[in-house]
């Protein structure tokens, strides 16, 4: 059982000339008055309406597109999976003069949701992230076998490959989420994913969230949301090396104890990014990256009533997860560098809770420093999608 829905806003055109499509030459004698007038103040030839591109002209338009299929509850595996896409649609920009004339559509947003999250619900054809220019795009290859060397691709959504945002950046909407979160399926493998090189313009307009001004930093001080790092340079910041912190704590040893909402193995990336204050002098600040929800040998997957389960979200015993867990060779407790972060090094694997997601969320400060919980961002800007 499916059902699409498409909706497209209107749309906004953009047109040479100044005569409406009712007084051109072809419409009457009205039409004809107006050409003589215009003949007489020497204008005809630039408002002929040859001069009129094509219908149509150059356009932009939003366009959303919902998708839902079931296979019902007689099928072996009942699955139901939900699509989202919110695109921008340009077009006709070669009637101005300009090049790359072709329609094109930008992708604005996607949610995707696999209800129950097991493999034998995701589709043979899944998108890798991003609404596809002309039907679905392959399902990616099986990017690691449990294999802790694993490296990526800048082209992962966040870090994960055919990764698709299930929760964005709210701030203090009513929520201490501050992070985004990440969907793939139990066991998707997640890698480095930092930009290299960020204009500070981007940093300085990013959603973030901060005390209010003249508020010391404690309880009963609320957060706020503002936009901007309110960092005094100009240029880009140029990842330099970023430190290394693995969580060291552990869930305890009672498996009916129900997991929490920070349930799941943790990684955290102080990366650290040079840039040129106003006066050109060389400055440093900190962007705390931390994974949450990854499987390792101490946080296996679990519900929220605690069960353990397996990568069919089916009831297992403690201890007999056979998926990937635990972490990347190179998280652990050290400094990584720019150039090793630029291969894009596996960090673990997601899906340690009930609906298998990654929360990914970024705090930070200027100067050197390591672990932050404070002045919480929205990641994206640091993440290459």
């Amino acid at each position: 059982m499916g059902f699409v829905a498409a909706t497209a806003f209107p749309r906004l055109e953009l047109k040479q000339g100044f005569i409406p499509t009712s007084l051109q030459a072809d419409n009457g004698p009205l039409a004809d008055r107006v050409r003589q007038l215009l003949a007489q103040n020497g204008m005809k030839s630039g408002f002929d309406s040859t001069a009129q591109p094509a219908a149509g002209g150059s356009y932009a338009e939003l366009i959303t597109s919902t998708g839902l299929t079931d296979s019902g509850h007689l099928s072996f595996f009942p699955c139901q999976q939900t699509t989202l896409f919110v695109s921008a649609q340009v077009g006709g920009a070669a009637a101005l003069g300009a090049t790359g004339g072709a329609d094109n559509a930008q992708s604005l947003g996607e949610y995707h949701r696999i209800k129950p999250p097991i493999k034998a619900c995701e589709p043979a054809a899944a998108a890798t992230g991003g609404q596809p220019s002309s039907g679905p795009a392959p399902a990616p290859a099986k990017v690691n076998a449990c294999d802790p060397n694993a490296l990526g691709e800048a082209s992962y959504y966040d870090g994960v490959p055919g990764g698709s945002e299930m929760r964005g950046f709210h701030g203090v909407s009513g929520d201490k989420h501050q992070g985004v979160d990440v969907m793939k399926l139990r066991d998707a493998p997640l890698f480095v994913n930092l930009r290299a090189t960020i204009p500070l313009t981007e940093l300085n307009q990013v959603l973030s969230v901060k005390k209010a001004d003249g508020c010391a930093p404690g309880p009963p001080c609320p957060d706020v949301n503002k936009n901007g790092l309110d960092i005094a340079g100009t240029g880009d910041a140029t990842l330099v090396d970023a430190d290394v912190i693995v969580q060291p704590w552990s869930p305890g040893n009672d498996p009916a104890k129900p997991p929490s909402d920070g349930y799941g193995g943790i990684v955290g990336l102080a990366a650290h990014y040079q840039y040129a204050d106003n006066g050109g002098k060389p400055q440093t600040f900190t962007a705390y990256v931390e994974y949450e929800h990854l499987i390792t040998a101490t946080y296996l997957p679990r519900r929220d009533n605690g069960d353990f389960v397996d990568n069919e979200n089916q009831k297992i015993d403690a201890g007999t997860y056979t998926g990937c867990k635990g972490f990347g060779t190179l998280m652990t407790n050290g400094t990584m560098t720019a150039a090793q972060l630029a291969q894009h090094p596996l960090i673990g694997y997601l899906g340690s809770t009930q609906n298998p997601h990654v929360h990914v969320q970024a705090a930070f400060s200027p100067g050197k420093v390591r672990y932050l919980a404070t002045r919480f961002f929205d990641p994206a800007v640091l993440l290459a999608r």
